[in-house]
Order: structure tokens, then sequence, then C-alpha cells
């Protein structure tokens, strides 16, 4: 086996330093710091990744995800009645891993969202396990994210630890790797099929689909998703809506490549899309302004800075609705990238308000659009 010692993390000084100075509970992980706990997990994959049969690509994305699954612990981590909590630290590596990662031009738009979807995801394995979750959650789970990836990534975090219930929770990987993975195989596909399923598919079946998660209706999934669905009735016209942070192109890239549509900003007819969380979307005053603009014409573009989650999915659903098809562009701009073209923009931001932007982008679920494309600046 590799020496510890003689693995290298490709970071930049500053996080390893803070990966160092970062201690965790020593009940769960007695190897020390989370600079040490990281590289026992790239120790894991690099000694027994073959055994899985990975190929290159999917190489690439778990061993980005040793490095990466806990940055951001350093960030979230707080002694909690007198013991070491790092709870949220999946969510607060997510910017700092999408930075690091757009730092390297030779990882895809493809392989960064895979490797991301394992950063956001990498403990829920150990806590659905430990609750016993049905296998229709797991189901739920697989179209978001490839769970054969995520079930050999839990094996290498697993065994990268020194902890008290060691037995215990390999036997929870070994359960998700042997039973539950080829189960959900089995029902619905690979992630790749899934994915490959629903781009193929009509906007009728896409739309029944996306219904199916929303109703929370998992046992219909394996039926539709084999179903061979005709299209009723073709869209009514589409909404391309834009998500990503200020100063990442969306403007410029909409307007070459959609010129025909009607480009629309919220903000200019008095509806703010960009609200707090504790702050509601005006669901009437967006669809009375959207069905204006509708009845006139039936090509638009939506152009919305961090639209949150929720709104976004409540402005999709309406379109949705009225027999529309929805594309999603998100762009992922480097911080570097939006500072850059912050310095000549006539209407610039100050860096911490594109910081706190950068930090809000987030993945939306591959079905909640018709059609969905990553554009990196």
């Amino acid at each position: 086996m590799l020496s510890v010692s003689d693995i290298v993390l490709p970071l930049p000084q500053l996080y390893i330093d803070e990966l160092k100075a970062t201690p965790q509970n020593p009940m769960f992980h007695a190897e020390g710091n989370v600079y040490n706990h990281t590289v026992m997990v790239l120790e894991q994959f690099l000694t027994h990744a073959d055994k899985f049969g990975l190929d290159e690509a999917e190489k690439e994305v778990m061993y980005w995800a040793c490095v990466l699954h806990d940055i951001g612990k350093p960030e979230v981590t707080r002694k909690v009645n007198g013991r070491w909590s790092s709870r949220g630290h999946e969510r607060a590596g997510l910017h700092i891993a999408r930075n690091i990662l757009l730092q390297h031009p030779e990882i895809s738009a493809h392989q960064r969202k895979r490797i991301m979807d394992l950063v956001k995801w990498h403990q829920i394995p150990l806590r659905w396990g430990l609750k016993g979750e049905g296998l229709s959650t797991y189901q739920w789970l697989a179209t978001w994210t490839d769970i054969r990836l995520l079930a050999i990534f839990f094996y290498f975090d697993i065994h990268g630890r020194i902890c008290v219930d060691k037995e215990k929770v390999c036997g929870l990987a070994n359960d998700l790797i042997h039973n539950i993975v080829p189960k959900i195989e089995s029902s619905i596909g690979t992630f790749e099929e899934i994915q490959q399923g629903y781009n193929n598919s009509c906007y009728s079946k896409k739309d029944a689909l996306w219904n199916t998660l929303c109703n929370k209706e998992y046992r219909l999934l394996e039926k539709i998703l084999k179903i061979d669905m005709k299209e009723v009735q073709p869209p009514n016209g589409e909404c391309v809506i834009t998500i990503g942070p200020p100063k990442a192109g969306k403007t410029a890239y909409v307007q070459q490549h959609f010129p025909e549509h009607k480009y629309l900003k919220m903000e200019d007819f008095g509806v703010n899309l960009d609200q707090t969380p504790e702050e509601p979307l005006d669901v009437v005053t967006v669809k009375y302004a959207l069905s204006f603009h509708m009845n006139r014409q039936n090509k638009l573009v939506l152009d919305g800075t961090n639209l949150l989650a929720t709104n976004r999915e409540k402005i999709a659903t309406f379109f949705r609705e009225s027999g529309y098809a929805v594309r999603y562009c998100i762009f992922e701009p480097s911080l570097d990238a939006m500072f850059q073209a912050n310095l000549t923009s006539p209407n610039p931001h100050t860096e911490a308000q594109l910081k706190e932007a950068f930090e809000l982008l987030d993945f939306p679920h591959p079905w909640e659009a018709h059609h969905l494309e990553i554009i990196a600046a």
C-alpha cells in the first residue's frame, strides 16, 4: 500500500494549511485533522480503484472527489457540546471545489458536474444507511446523480477513516455497492441510461417523469421510463432561463444564440426574482407579467441572476403547465473571470457581492427543465 507521506494533494497551499488546521471528532475521525483524512481517502482510491472497474473518465472524477469532498470543513467546523462538528460542510465546499476545478481547463464541464455531485451528496449514503432508508429514496437520488459512483466513493471515504463503528459503516458501504445499486440499475437503469432516456424523450414523457418526482410517486418511475410515449401536442413556445452569477456573460450569450427570442429581465417591470429565502415569490404578479409577453411572443429569454431554486422551479412549472418547452442555460464562471469582467462593466458589483453570488450557484435537478446545458466562461 502507498505511504500517506507519498501523496501530495493538488491544492493551493492555503487550502492545505486550512485542512491541516481543522480538527475532527476523534470518535469518527481518529486519524486526526481533515488533511490526514483526505489523504487517507485518496490513498484508498489509488490502491483499490481497479477492483471497481472504473474507466479513465470515472477515475478522474473519483480522484478529484477524494481531494475535494471535505474542502468545506474548515469553513464550518465548530465545537458543539464539547465535540467537533462540521455540519453543512458538503454545501460549504461546493463553491470552493467549483473554483478550484475551474482552474483546470483540462476538466470538462461534464466531468466537473460529476465531481461536484459527489462533493454535494457524499454524506448521504452514511446518513441514509444509518436510518435504513428504503429503496424508493435511493431511486429518487439515482435521478439526481450517479449512485454507483457515489457508492464507490462512500467505500473510499469510510475506509479512509479510523472510527469506533468501522465494521458497521463498512457494512453499509458494501450493502450499497452490492445490493442497493444493482437493484436500482436493474429497475430503472444506470445514471447515464436514465438521463439519456430522459433527453431522448418527447416533451409529454419528460413532463410525466418530472411530475412523478415532484409528486414522490417513485414506483411509477420504472414504468414511465420504459413507456414509448408519442408527442400529443408540440410545445406552444420556448422559454430560455439563465442560471448563474453576475458577470458570467449570460446576457451576451443568450442575445447571440437566441436572437429570435424576446429578451426579458423581470426586474424591468417591477418583479424581483433574486429574493432572499425569507421573501416569498409573488407568483400571481410573475405569472401576469409573463403572460403579457407570452401573448405577444412565443419565444422568450428570462435572464435572471442567481434565481433562487424555489422561485426558479415555480417559474419553470408555470411555463411547463402553459405548454412551453423550458431550456436552462447554466453559466459557471470562475471568480477570477467574474472579477475581470467586473472591471470593465458599466454597472460593477463589489467584490463581496460577486463572492456571495458565486457561492449561491447550485445545479438544478436534470429534469427540472426539458433541456439543460452548462456554459463555462
